[in-house]
């Protein structure tokens, strides 16, 4: 009726009487408390408040068809999309590009969509379905979890350091700085608890002694405090700090693995196929 704005042509439409859809509509309009159409003897049109649900019904109708869809699809092993979540501030390099690009080669038709979220984030949109897979430092997956795993490959942890820093000689290594302020980031959705267990976890496998833990609430803050000399922290030859020219890096003796996730009971067969892509790109 919102589209028509005919009583005849709509009871065409859904194949009803002119006093059915007149009822249903009546029925409607008592239910939701307000008036979803102005009628006249010569004319109906949509009232405000029937503008705004006309609009409502449609993303309804919209969201509907595409949940359908991808059930159906999921039923039957496939589906027209994938979506992918990446490890905030890291940079994957050109190998994630060309994974990516083969995909789309082979699987022309499959909308591909990728986010940047948080580690604990990520596995928590993988663990609710809102994400077909992820790729994560490994020491972010849960030790306990019923995922499906591929590590990707391995990489050195450096300490990233100030260039000011009074500390740095020619022969410097990163145990020179064990004990500067240790600069850090909280995780959306990761619990105060969770938090002092990673930071533990962190100064217990490099044998930092920080003066202090310096919490901030993102990695670019993190960054920024660093090329301040304010503190040091810890990356990999993948994080985007890797390229700021305002830190020096040392390397550490430990390497930490870049994996991806994913339900090991997983029916999209693209998921699995997409792991092959970076296997192949990242040995």
């Amino acid at each position: 009726m919102a589209e028509m704005l005919n009583f005849t042509e709509t009871a065409r439409r859904v194949h009803l009487t002119q006093q059915a859809v007149s009822k249903n509509i009546s029925n409607l309009e008592r239910t939701m408390g307000f008036p979803l159409f102005e009628r006249s003897r010569s004319s109906i049109s949509l009232t405000h408040e029937g503008i705004i649900c006309r609009e409502m019904f449609s993303k309804m109708s919209v969201t509907y068809e595409k949940t359908i869809f991808d059930l159906r699809a999921r039923k039957a092993g496939y589906l027209s999309s994938l979506n992918v979540g990446y490890q905030d501030f890291i940079d994957f390099g050109i190998g994630l590009i060309k994974a990516n690009n083969e995909l789309k080669k082979n699987s022309p038709d499959l909308l591909l969509t990728v986010a940047r979220y948080s580690p604990w984030a990520l596995v928590d949109l993988l663990r609710k379905d809102e994400l077909d897979l992820i790729i994560i430092y490994t020491k972010f997956l849960p030790k306990s979890h019923d995922y499906a795993t591929c590590e990707l490959m391995s990489l050195q942890t450096l300490l990233m350091v100030s260039p000011d820093n009074p500390l740095i000689t020619e022969t410097s290594t990163y145990l020179d700085f064990k004990n500067e302020p240790y600069l850090v980031d909280r995780f959306e959705n990761e619990t105060y608890i969770e938090f002092e267990q990673r930071i533990h976890n962190d100064l217990n496998t490099y044998g930092l002694t920080p003066s202090g833990i310096i919490s901030l609430p993102n990695r670019e803050s993190v960054y920024s405090a660093a090329a301040l000399g304010n503190g040091v922290l810890l990356g990999s030859d993948f994080s985007h700090s890797y390229k700021d020219d305002r830190l020096l890096k040392f390397k550490t003796d430990t390497y930490i693995g870049l994996s991806c996730a994913w339900k090991e009971n997983v029916s999209k067969n693209i998921v699995l196929q997409y792991v092959e892509y970076l296997k192949e790109e990242y040995k």
